[in-house]
């Protein structure tokens, strides 16, 4: 699996948190928490697939409601 880069947000405007638990029935879920520390806004998602896949779902979810966001401003 490749990680999705932003062209909109940079790595360094990042605030990555990740956590991760086991649901019923035993399967791992990864939890990524990105929060765009200029803008403040934040995106959680899970994944069953892995980390990786958590980021790069939260990071394209994060891009669209930056844009959004700057629609509203």
């Amino acid at each position: 699996m490749i990680k999705y880069r932003s062209n909109t947000i940079s790595e360094e405007d990042l605030k990555i948190e990740t956590d991760r638990y086991w649901d019923e029935e035993e399967k791992r879920v990864e939890i990524v928490k990105l929060t765009m520390i200029s803008t403040n806004l934040d995106v959680t998602f899970c994944s069953y697939k892995g980390q990786l896949d958590a980021y790069s779902r939260a990071l394209r979810k994060l891009e669209t409601r930056y844009k959004e966001w700057l629609l509203e401003e």
